[in-house]
C-alpha cells in the first residue's frame, strides 16, 4: 500500500573527524558485523573476511590502559587500537540502530571496510536506560561486515557478544575513489585498518539481570487501517499491532512532532490479549467487505479491521457510506481502536502510554518514476548524485508498473543508504520535506526527468514493493 513518511534517523555521510561511533563526544572505533537471526542459525555464526592462515597477534592482559576480553563497548573506544593488533577480540554490547549520527561519506572503497555501517551499530545499553536517555547520552560502535553477510535482516534490540578484529589483511587494499575528501593511498589504508570487522556473533544476557535474552517478534497480529477515497489506495495504518507487544502508530499522537510518521508504544501481555480480543470477536470467521452503495457520492472513508487467526490475517471492512448495521458496527470499531491509548487502561502499556518512541525503519522502498517523453524539468540535479548508491536510476530494482505515461521502477534499500541519498539530495538543493528520511524529488536522467520517492517498510512488510506504491 502506498505509504508516506518515515522517521528514520539521517544516517547521512559520516565524517573522518567521527570515524570511531559516538553521540557523546568520546572518539570511537568503527564496528561491523551481522548478527544472525536465531530461528535461522546457532547462537554463533562466523562471517569473518580474514583469512585463516593469518596468525593472532599474543593477547594482551588488562592492565587498564589494554582490557582483555570480553570487554563492553566503552572499554573498547577507550583503549588504544595499538592493544588490540589484528587480533579477535569480544566485545558485549546492545546490538541496535544508530540514531543521531551525521558527517559525510568518506568514498573509500572496497566500500564494505572503507565506509561505516549506519544500519546496526553496538551500544554501550539500550536506549532509555538510566545513562542512555537521547543523544548524547552514551556510546556506540561502527560495525562493518563483510560482502557475504546481509546485516539489513539481523534481528536488532538484543544483548550480544560480538567477535572481531581491527587491522583487517583487505585494508592494504583499500583506496580513495575519487569522491568526497581526496585521500592519498596511505590515508585510506589507515582508515580501513581502523575498520572493527565482525567475524562472529553470539546472544547474551542482559549483563544487569539474569534473565535470557528478549528477541523481537514482527509478526503482524492487529491491525487499523481508515483511508479516504482518493486515489492512490489505502494510505498508512493507523494501528500496526505485533506479536512482542509493539504498537505503531501515526506521529500525530504525540502533539506538535509532525516530523515524525510512525511512534512506538509497547503493550504488557494482559494489555496484547485484551485488544487482540476485542477485534478478533467482531470479526467474522470469513472477514466481510460492506462497499459503498451503488451510485454514492465520492466524500466516504473505509474502514478496515485485520486480525491474525493463526497463520492467516482476516479482515472486517466497510465504509461509512454502508447503510447495514453490521458495516456501522465495523466503522465504529475501527474509530474506537484507532486510538488504543484511549481504549486501553494505562497499565496496559510497558511503562505507561507516555513510554513512546519514535519507529525508525531499516529498509525503505525506493520508488523512480520515469515518464515517456524524455522532457526534462528545468533546474533539476542530475540523478548521477545518486548513483554511487542505487547505480543506473533508469534500470533500479523491478519494473512495478507500465503505463502510457511512464514506467514506474521500485526496490529496497536499507536505512543508510537511504540516509545517504537524502544527504546527497539536500546538498544538491533538493527541498526533501520535513519527514525524516521521506523525501520526493525530481531529478535529470539525461533523456528526461524522473521522481524518486522513499517510503518506509514497516515490520511485517516483505521485499516485495506494493503494486500501488509510487512518489
Amino acid at each position: 500500500m502506498t505509504r508516506g513518511g518515515g522517521i528514520a534517523r539521517l544516517v547521512a555521510l559520516l565524517s573522518l573527524a567521527l570515524f570511531a561511533g559516538c553521540t557523546g563526544g568520546v572518539a570511537p572505533a568503527q564496528t561491523s558485523v551481522p548478527p544472525t537471526p536465531p530461528s535461522a542459525v546457532s547462537p554463533t555464526i562466523a562471517v569473518s573476511a580474514t583469512p585463516p592462515s593469518v596468525a593472532p597477534t599474543p593477547r594482551p592482559s588488562d592492565t587498564g590502559a589494554c582490557p582483555v576480553s570480553p570487554m563492553t563497548v566503552d572499554r573498547l573506544l577507550s583503549a588504544d587500537r595499538g592493544c588490540f593488533g589484528g587480533h579477535d577480540i569480544e566485545v558485549m554490547g546492545w546490538l541496535a540502530e544508530p540514531w543521531g549520527i551525521g558527517g559525510y561519506l568518506a568514498g573509500v572503497e572496497p566500500a564494505w571496510l572503507g565506509e561505516p555501517m549506519t544500519d546496526v551499530v553496538q551500544w554501550t545499553e539500550p536506549r532509555g536506560a538510566a545513562t542512555c536517555q537521547a543523544d548524547g547520552a552514551c556510546h556506540f560502535a561502527f560495525l562493518h561486515f563483510p560482502p557475504d553477510a546481509d546485516p539489513w535482516t539481523l534481528p536488532l534490540d538484543r544483548w550480544v557478544r560480538l567477535t572481531g578484529h581491527f587491522d583487517d589483511p583487505l585494508a592494504a587494499t583499500c583506496r580513495w575513489n575519487g569522491t568526497n575528501d581526496p585521500k592519498t593511498p596511505e590515508q585510506a589504508v589507515e582508515l580501513c585498518r581502523e575498520a572493527f570487522v565482525v567475524s562472529a556473533i553470539e546472544d547474551t544476557p542482559d549483563p544487569s539481570s539474569s534473565s535470557a535474552p528478549v528477541h523481537v517478534d514482527n509478526t503482524l497480529v492487529a491491525r487499523i487501517t481508515i483511508y479516504p477515497d482518493v486515489p492512490g489506495g489505502p494510505g498508512p495504518p493507523m494501528v500496526s499491532v505485533y506479536a512482542d507487544g509493539r504498537v505503531l502508530s501515526p506521529g500525530w499522537t504525540i502533539p506538535g512532532d509532525e516530523t515524525v510518521p510512525f511512534v512506538v508504544r509497547r503493550l504488557t501481555p494482559s494489555g496484547l490479549a485484551t485488544l487482540v480480543a476485542a477485534l478478533d470477536a467482531a470479526v467474522p470467521p470469513a472477514g466481510v467487505d460492506y462497499p459503498r452503495p451503488p451510485g454514492y457520492p465520492a466524500g466516504y472513508g473505509t474502514y478496515a479491521v485485520t486480525v491474525r487467526r493463526g497463520d492467516e490475517l482476516v479482515t472486517a471492512q466497510a465504509t461509512n457510506a454502508s447503510t447495514q448495521d453490521a458495516a456501522r458496527e465495523i466503522v465504529a470499531l475501527a474509530e474506537h481502536w484507532r486510538d488504543p491509548v484511549a481504549a486501553l487502561p494505562a497499565d496496559a502499556w510497558v511503562g505507561g502510554p507516555a513510554t513512546v518512541v519514535p519507529y525508525e525503519p531499516r529498509r525503505w522502498y525506493l520508488s523512480i518514476w520515469i515518464p515517456a517523453g524524455g522532457t526534462a524539468v528545468p533546474g533539476t540535479p542530475d540523478a548521477s548524485i545518486i548513483r554511487p548508491l542505487i547505480g543506473d536510476a533508469a534500470a533500479f530494482g523491478e519494473t512495478v508498473g507500465t503505463r502510457e505515461t511512464g514506467i514506474l521502477r521500485c526496490g529496497v534499500i536499507s536505512d543508510g543508504t537511504n540516509g545517504l541519498i537524502v544527504a546527497m539530495l539536500r546538498r544538491a538543493g533538493v527541498d526533501t520535506g520535513t519527514e525524516e528520511g521521506a523525501y520526493r524529488a525530481d531529478l535529470n536522467l539525461g533523456k528526461g526527468s524522473a521522481v524518486v520517492a522513499s517510503t518506509p517498510l514497516l515490520p511485517d512488510d516483505g521485499p516485495a514493493c506494493p503494486a500501488d506504491i509510487g512518489p
